[in-house]
This record gives structure tokens, C-alpha cells and sequence, in this order.
């Protein structure tokens, strides 16, 4: 069927209308993960005063994350596995990729856990494929609501670490790599690892003068522990917005290279109509003067 002039400029315009659309959206998740990127770079500040923090703990309780909390019952009771996913769209396989490398990765000793989801979509997934989520929690869209969705993980975890005897957690989250924009990884939370105290005892102190502890010495731990919880789901968090984005951004940038092909070939196709239009006026002139001229 032949396509008018006309037709193909408003199938232009619709083009070039999608195409602003899909610039404002890539300006959009550019804004969002540089955003998220500048969240991660403070937190890795924080997290070094953290570990001097804990550095001056160990200088005085050597023992410490042994005897203590997570320490003793690290071999039995439950586990809470954090599945972080999108709630939002134009992210293309990014809750379903999660979502298989939890099913393959998720440690296969622990029999008796309670699986968080973040996102209803990823929600919805795992329900379908049944296993059961045991909570949802939303995903925050900013960097100013993040800290709000940790302390609602945090107040969860309260509720059922004594009941439950909650030893391990694990967060499963899609890190910026490069297949699609990200990587799936898993981090173990609790317990503490040794890595982890390793490098807290061999931080340097930034002077010669060591701080004392003051007060109750579990006191002192208990807070240095709820921070390191507040850091490490924090920072799967942020990781994860931060891969949702990027993978936004690069379906933002095929559906643009998409249109602008689609432009392109709608340019040709438009003055070849023209041109066929003219040429069709021009032939019917020329007949028409030879007609009248035979006449």
C-alpha cells in the first residue's frame, strides 16, 4: 500500500516526539546514578570510620567477634536471604536475573531461612516460580529514602533475631559490571567475616594518640555492629538502584539509536513519495501537452 506524504510526516514527528521523551529519560538515569555513585563514595568514607572505630575496639577486646554476637551460633539457627530488585520499568531482564542467580548462588546448607524481597516485581517472580517471600519491602527511588528503607530492615531484623536465632544474612543484589550495565553478586553480611576483622586490626590509626573506651564495652560493640549493618545494607542497596539505572540508561540508549534508524529510514521514504508525487505530476503535464498539441 502506498503511503502519502502526509502519513510518513506524522509518523517524523511521532518519532521525533518519542525521541525527546527517551533523551529526558536518559538525562534522568544519568542524574540517578551519578547520584547513587556520590552516595557509595561518602559511605566508603564512613565505612573507614567505622572500621578505625572498630580498630580501637579490638585494640582493647581482642576477643571480640568470637565471644560475641554473631559468635556461638554462627553453625545453627536461621538465615535472612535480602533479594534486591526494581520496581520500576525499561530495565529490561533485571528482576529475572536476580532472581536465577539467588535460586543457583544461595548457600545450600541453610535449610531453615526468612527471604526479604525488595520490590514487589521481584515479589511477584519468586511467588510464581514458588518460594515463598516472607516480606516485601519497597524500593526506594532517591538517595534521601534509602537511609529510611535501612532502618525498616533494621527494626525487621530487631524484631526476629532473638526468636528466630537469625545467624547468618545474606544480600543478593546486582552490582555495575558489564553484562547489561550489571553484575549479580552476593555478599555475606553476618556472620562478621575474618576478612573483615582482619582489616579493621590492621588499619592504621591516623595519630599517636589511641582513644579509650568509655562505658559498657558491649555497649560500645552493639553500636559498632548496628552500623556495620546500616553500611552493608546501605551499600547493596545503593549498588543496586545504581545498576538499575545504568541498565535503564542503556535501553535508553538502543531504543535512540532505534529511533533515530527509524527516522532515517522514514526521511527517505518521505522525499521518495515526494519525488514520486512530482514526478507523477510532471509525466501527467507532459501527456497533457502532448495531447493538446496533437489535438
Amino acid at each position: 500500500m502506498e503511503v502519502s506524504p502526509e502519513k510518513i510526516q506524522r509518523k517524523i514527528k511521532q518519532a521525533g516526539d518519542l525521541g525527546s521523551v527517551v533523551k529526558m529519560m536518559k538525562a534522568i538515569a544519568s542524574s540517578k546514578i551519578s547520584e547513587y555513585q556520590q552516595a557509595t563514595k561518602a559511605l566508603d568514607a564512613f565505612y573507614r570510620t567505622l572500621l578505625l572505630g572498630m580498630h580501637a575496639y579490638l585494640r582493647h577486646h581482642p576477643a571480640a567477634g568470637i565471644t560475641q554476637y554473631p559468635g556461638g551460633i554462627q553453625e545453627e539457627g536461621s538465615a535472612v536471604f535480602l533479594l534486591f530488585g526494581s520496581d520500576q520499568g525499561l530495565v529490561g531482564p533485571f528482576n529475572n536475573t536476580i532472581v536465577e542467580f539467588f535460586k543457583q548462588s544461595r548457600p545450600a546448607d541453610i535449610k531453615r531461612y526468612k527471604l526479604w524481597a525488595i520490590g514487589d516485581r521481584v515479589g511477584f517472580i519468586l511467588k510464581d516460580q514458588g518460594i515463598p517471600v516472607d516480606i516485601t519491602f519497597p524500593v526506594p527511588h532517591s538517595v534521601e529514602n534509602i537511609t529510611a528503607f535501612v532502618g525498616n530492615v533494621l527494626s525487621a531484623f530487631d524484631t526476629i533475631k532473638d526468636k528466630e536465632h537469625i545467624a547468618r544474612i545474606y544480600a543478593f543484589f546486582n552490582r555495575p559490571g558489564k553484562f547489561e550495565g550489571y553484575t549479580p553478586v552476593r555478599r555475606q553480611i553476618l556472620p562478621i567475616g575474618k576478612e573483615w576483622r582482619a582489616r579493621a586490626i590492621q588499619v592504621q590509626w591516623p595519630s599517636n594518640h589511641f582513644p579509650q573506651i568509655i562505658g559498657d564495652h558491649t555497649e560500645v560493640f552493639s553500636t559498632l555492629f548496628r552500623e556495620y549493618l546500616f553500611t552493608s545494607f546501605y551499600r547493596a542497596c545503593a549498588f543496586s538502584l545504581s545498576s538499575e539505572n545504568t541498565s535503564r540508561l542503556n535501553a535508553m540508549i538502543r531504543a535512540e539509536n532505534n529511533i533515530e534508524e527509524i527516522s532515517e529510514k522514514l526521511q527517505m521514504s518521505y522525499h521518495q513519495s515526494r519525488q514520486d508525487a512530482i514526478d507523477t505530476e510532471l509525466f501527467d503535464v507532459v501527456a497533457g501537452f502532448k495531447f493538446l498539441s496533437s489535438s
